[in-house]
C-alpha cells in the first residue's frame, strides 16, 4: 500500500555505465518508457533530481521498481541496506579501472563512499514540496517544507563529483547484494566487511589515515571471525589459495594482488608477550602476504595501544625486493580487504574478469582453427606451400652475462614472452622497489628468459581488467 507521501529514490552523486539489478530494484538510468504513479510526481522527481545540477552532480542514478517503476514504493529497510552496501562496494572496486592519468587528475574519477549515498526522499505532491535532514548523527535538524527545485538536500561531506560514468560490474554488485540478503552462511560476514571496508573509504579530511586502517583491520577481522593477527593472516593466505585451486594457470594476475608465486619462506620470528615465556623470540616462516599482514596488524596495535601511527609504508622484503605489497599500508589494506570479500563470495567473482578474457582467447583460438581448416578444405591454400622455418635462436648468453647487461640481481628483473603470438621476448629492470617505469630492457631468447626465471626473476602480469559483467 503507497504511503501519504511517495518516495523517490537517487544516486545523484553517482553516474553509472550501465543499469545494476537487485531482485526487485534496478539502479541506473532508467527507460523513457517507464511507469510513474503520476505525472505529477514524475514532475517532482525530475524536478528533485535536476536540483542537483546547482551544486555540480549530473547524470546519476535513479532507483526503481523492475515491474511497478516509479510508483512511489519505499522497498524495506533490509533491502535498502543490501543496495546500498552493494552499489558502494561494486562502485569503489571500479577505482581499480580508471583511467592512467596524473596524479593531479585523478580525483576526478576517483569514487568514494559519498559518492554512492542513496537519497530516498518522500515527496510533498499536493504543495511540491519536502523535508529533509540536515547535520549530522549527533546534532540534526528538520527543514520543513522546502521547495522542490530551490535547493537540493543536504549532500554528505566532501562528496566531490566524478567526471566519468563509473565502469561498476554488474555481476560483483548483484553477488554483495544476494550475498548480505543470505540471512546464513558468509552473508553476515560480508555486509560486516563491507561496511568497514566503506567506512573506510569516506573522503572527509576529518577521518584521519590512523582511524581508517583502524577500520580495514576490523574488516578483515569480521571476515575471518578473530582478532588474532597470526590466526587472521593465515586464514587470509588460505582463503586465496583455496579459492584460486582450480584457476592457477591464470595467475599471476595484475587484478589480483595474491600470487601463487610469491615467496612463502621467509624467515622472521615474533615475540612471546604473557606467560612465563615472555618476551621470548620464536621463529616461524611467513608467505609475503603474511609477512604484510603482520606489518598492517602492527601498525594498528601502535595506533591503538600509543596513539600514533608509527609507520604508513611496508617496505619490501630483503627477500623480495618488487614484491607488490610494499607500499602504504592503508592503499594495500583497503585492496586486499576487497579482494577478501570477492574471494568469499567465490572464485567466479574473484577472477571474474580472468576467466571471462580465457573463454574469449579460446573462442578466438577455435575461430582461427577453423577458418584455417576451412581454408585448407577449400584448396585456397596450395598444398605445396610449406610454412616458412623459424629463424633459429642465438646461442644462450649464460646468467652471469645477461645480468651485467641488465645490471642488476636476477630478483630485481621482469620476463615477458608470448612466442605463440610471434611477440619478441624481452628482460625489463623496473626502476625502484616497485613495478615502476623501466629503466632498461632487452631481447633474450627463450632459452635465456628460463635460466632468468630459474634464478628469480619476475615473469610479467597479465593485464585483463576487461571485459567485466
Amino acid at each position: 500500500m503507497v504511503s501519504e507521501s511517495r518516495y523517490i529514490g537517487v544516486f545523484p552523486a553517482l553516474p553509472l555505465d550501465r543499469n545494476l539489478e537487485f531482485g526487485e530494484w534496478i539502479v541506473g538510468t532508467p527507460p523513457p518508457d517507464s511507469l510513474w504513479a503520476s505525472p505529477r510526481f514524475r514532475e517532482l522527481s525530475e524536478m528533485l533530481f535536476r536540483s542537483f545540477e546547482k551544486r555540480g552532480f549530473t547524470g546519476g542514478a535513479w532507483l526503481w521498481h523492475r515491474e511497478r517503476g516509479f510508483d512511489g514504493s519505499r522497498p524495506s529497510d533490509d533491502e535498502i541496506g543490501a543496495i546500498g552496501a552493494a552499489v558502494t562496494f561494486a562502485a569503489l572496486d571500479a577505482n581499480d579501472r580508471l583511467p592512467e592519468v596524473d596524479d593531479g587528475d585523478v580525483g576526478r574519477y576517483l569514487t568514494t563512499t559519498e559518492n554512492a549515498e542513496l537519497f530516498l526522499q518522500p515527496i510533498d505532491e499536493k504543495n511540491g514540496r519536502i523535508v529533509h535532514e540536515r547535520g549530522g548523527l549527533l546534532k540534526s535538524t528538520y527543514v520543513l517544507g522546502v521547495k522542490i527545485g530551490d535547493e537540493p538536500p543536504p549532500f554528505a561531506d566532501a562528496v566531490e563529483p566524478i567526471s566519468e560514468p563509473v565502469a561498476v560490474s554488474s555481476k560483483l554488485a548483484r553477488a554483495v547484494f544476494e550475498a548480505i540478503r543470505c540471512a546464513g552462511g558468509s552473508g553476515p560476514a560480508i555486509a560486516a566487511a563491507c561496511y568497514w571496508h566503506r567506512a573506510a573509504l569516506v573522503n572527509p579530511s576529518a577521518v584521519t589515515q590512523a582511524q581508517r586502517l583502524i577500520l580495514l583491520k576490523i574488516g578483515f577481522e569480521t571476515i575471518f571471525r578473530t582478532s588474532e593477527s597470526w590466526l587472521c593472516a593465515r586464514q587470509l593466505r588460505e582463503l586465496f589459495e583455496t579459492v584460486t585451486a582450480a584457476h592457477r594457470n591464470l595467475l599471476p594476475w595484475r587484478g589480483l594482488l595474491w600470487s601463487p608465486a610469491e615467496r612463502t619462506d621467509l624467515a622472521r620470528s615474533y615475540e612471546i608477550r604473557k606467560g612465563k615465556n615472555k618476551g621470548q623470540k620464536v621463529p616461524v616462516k611467513r608467505s609475503e602476504l603474511e609477512d604484510w599482514f603482520s606489518a598492517f596488524a602492527e601498525a594498528r596495535n601502535q595506533i591503538v595501544h600509543y596513539g600514533r601511527l608509527a609507520t604508513e609504508i611496508y617496505p619490501a622484503p630483503d627477500e623480495h625486493p618488487m614484491s607488490r605489497y610494499a607500499g602504504w599500508l592503508i592503499k594495500k589494506g583497503e585492496r586486499i580487504l576487497r579482494e577478501a570479500i570477492k574471494a568469499t563470495l567465490g572464485p567466479d567473482i574473484l577472477l571474474s574478469a580472468l576467466i571471462a578474457q580465457r573463454t574469449i582467447d579460446d573462442l578466438a583460438i577455435d575461430d582461427l582453427r577453423q577458418f584455417q581448416s576451412s581454408l585448407l578444405a577449400d584448396k585456397k591454400v596450395p598444398s605445396t606451400v610449406s610454412p616458412s622455418a623459424p629463424t633459429p635462436e642465438p646461442p644462450p648468453r649464460s646468467l652471469e652475462a645477461l645480468l651485467a647487461d641488465l645490471g642488476c640481481p636476477p630478483n630485481h628483473v621482469v620476463v615477458e614472452a608470448s612466442p605463440a603470438l610471434g611477440a619478441t621476448r624481452r628482460a625489463k629492470r623496473p626502476d625502484g622497489s616497485g613495478w615502476g617505469d623501466i629503466e632498461f630492457d632487452m631481447v633474450i631468447t627463450q632459452a635465456e628468459r628460463d635460466l632468468l626465471v630459474h634464478a628469480g626473476a619476475e615473469e610479467e602480469l597479465s593485464n585483463h581488467w576487461m571485459p567485466y559483467e
